[in-house]
């Protein structure tokens, strides 16, 4: 990375806004008919950051049922969704502040995601921290999800910002491998996983 910091990437999940335990949750309730349970270890190792779709695919192939994906991507997303609808959800502690002391450094700030953008436009209305992004890139913007970089590439590209001179935070090892193929600098968020 050069000296010279330009923008700053968030993560959404688990970096802004602890939805990964609604995430899993939601999963597990559509696939327990057909007798697939997850394991925390293996969502929060494996599929954190994945995209829900690719998630699905996944657990349907290894369980060889032929129940169609989007159907049951489908009803995951509307439990998703009136979950997110019902309850206020909890903004990472400090990310407020974090995000003032940015606008002092006057850097670019963006979030690149792996969730619909329904989900992120409801959750950061819902903590007051919409208008504070300059870009907001989510799953329907890119064709491959991480750890392909295209999201941070992208998010990049929108803020006119050199990847290397952004930094992105990230929580999971899916999103740190995009970060690095995208030849941007990460830190990783420590979070309750």
């Amino acid at each position: 990375m050069n000296n010279k910091l330009g923008a700053v990437i968030f993560d959404f999940d688990g970096v802004i806004a602890y939805t990964e335990e609604i995430h899993l949750k939601t999963f597990r309730e559509v696939l327990a008919p057909f007798g697939i349970s997850i394991e925390s270890r293996r969502w929060y190792t494996e599929f954190v950051g994945v995209g829900g779709r690719s998630i699905m695919t996944t657990l349907l192939k290894e369980n060889k049922i032929e129940e169609g994906s989007g159907e049951l991507m489908e009803k995951r997303n509307s439990l998703f969704f009136e979950y997110i609808e019902k309850n206020k959800i909890e903004i990472v502690p400090g990310i407020h502040e974090f995000i003032e002391k940015l606008d002092e450094m006057e850097l670019k700030k963006a979030i690149a995601s792996g969730s619909r953008r329904k989900a992120i436009t409801k959750i950061t209305e819902q903590m007051g921290i919409i208008n504070y992004f300059d870009a907001i890139i989510c799953a329907e913007d890119v064709e491959k999800k991480k750890p392909d970089p295209e999201c941070f590439l992208l998010a990049a590209k929108k803020l006119g910002v050199n990847p290397g001179h952004c930094l992105v935070l990230e929580d999971s090892p899916n999103g740190l491998n995009a970060a690095k193929s995208a030849g941007m600098p990460c830190v990783c968020v420590k979070n309750p996983y």
